[in-house]
């Protein structure tokens, strides 16, 4: 129905609840696009009411359809109705009838009414009402009143199919939203059920890597702290041999300078005992003493010679043996260190690829 059938005219006892399906449903067919545009002509059945001043229900249309007969049967004239209106009124049908019946459907059309018995009825009551005939009237009247009842029911009923079939589709698309909204409902919960699983397992995995790198970062920390005690081990272990060298050169360089000592003295010697044997060239025995005691005396020197040299060459020893034993040390600490470096790499590198 389209938008006439908002603007219908409806009798005054008529229902209120068919006027408000009517105005719902011309709104709904606005809505749904459908640009309907009846005639702008009034409906045809006011016209003629108009014309006949009949009554507006049919309860009241009845009542004065049987008093307008009794005054008929009396003899009283119809004072109200001429026969100029009811020619105007006829023509005036006719002329809708015909623009409704060649273009789009009028509000007849919409409402299930037939407009062709008006048609024929009013060339009828024309051809009579131009020859001043009084039972024309009353036929007319008669003939309006019954048609605009049969009218008005087909009308209500009309409209009170098309309500309940828009209550009917109403309560569909009601149903329909309730069923979409469950539908997401349900949806929204299989998608947050879906989300959570992957958010606890990647909680749980992310809580496990964590507890992993800790744990490796604590072993570095202990290989750490360790090596730092055995650099620190090393180091003093450094300092005394360091200190001990220290000493050792100390001591060689007093020894040295005791040799040269001695040596000056042994030359010392030597020229004394040649001023002796020059002096006691003639007493041999003399001279021979002096020599023995001059041999004895080179025997214990190079016998304390030999005896210095041994014990420097025993310093030397024990200073190289500690210094091989340190280097042996320093390189297997190194070695370690590499090994560590090297693992540490791969782990890196795992991890790096895991996290890839």
């Amino acid at each position: 129905m389209g938008r006439s059938a908002g603007r219908m005219q409806f009798p005054k006892g008529a229902d209120p609840a068919i006027r408000s399906a009517i105005t719902i449903t011309s709104r709904l067919a606005h809505h749904h696009g459908g640009r309907r545009r009846g005639s702008a002509a009034p409906i045809l059945w006011w016209k003629l009411h108009d014309a006949v001043r009949l009554v507006k229900t049919p309860e009241q249309a009845g009542a004065r359809g049987k008093s307008h007969q009794e005054e008929c049967a009396v003899g009283k004239p119809e004072g109200a109705v001429s026969a100029r209106k009811l020619a105007a009124a006829s023509w005036h049908l006719q002329q809708v009838a015909g623009v409704k019946g060649s273009g789009r459907r009028g509000r007849g059309g919409r409402l299930g009414l037939k407009l062709e018995s008006w048609g024929k009825f009013h060339n009828f009551a024309l051809e009579r009402a131009t020859k001043w005939d009084v039972g024309c009237l009353i036929s007319v009247h008669e003939t309006c009143r019954d048609h605009g009842h049969q009218k008005h029911l087909n009308a209500r009923l009309n409209t009170a199919s098309v309500v309940s079939s828009l209550w009917e589709e109403l309560e569909q698309a009601h149903l329909y939203l309730n069923e979409l909204q469950n539908e997401r409902r349900s949806a929204k919960q299989k998608l947050c059920c879906f989300t959570r699983k992957p958010r606890e397992e990647k909680a749980s995995w992310q809580i496990s890597e964590h507890e992993k790198f800790r744990g490796i970062l604590a072993a570095i920390k202990d290989d750490l702290n360790r090596e730092r005690t055995s650099r620190k081990k090393m180091e003093i272990m450094n300092s005394k041999l360091v200190s001990e060298l220290a000493e050792a050169r100390l001591s060689a360089k007093q020894h040295l300078q005791k040799y040269e000592k001695e040596r000056k003295e042994r030359e010392l010697i030597q020229e004394v005992c040649n001023k002796l044997a020059k002096e006691i060239g003639d007493n041999k025995a003399e001279v021979e003493s002096l020599k023995r005691e001059s041999t004895k005396l080179r025997e214990e020197l190079d016998e304390e010679r030999n005896m210095l040299q041994m014990a420097e060459v025993w310093r030397e020893e024990r200073v190289q043996m500690k210094l091989v034993d340190t280097k042996l040390m320093l390189e297997e600490k190194h070695s370690e260190l590499i090994e560590l470096q090297a693992d540490l790499d791969a782990f890196l590198r795992g991890h790096a690829s895991a996290e890839r």
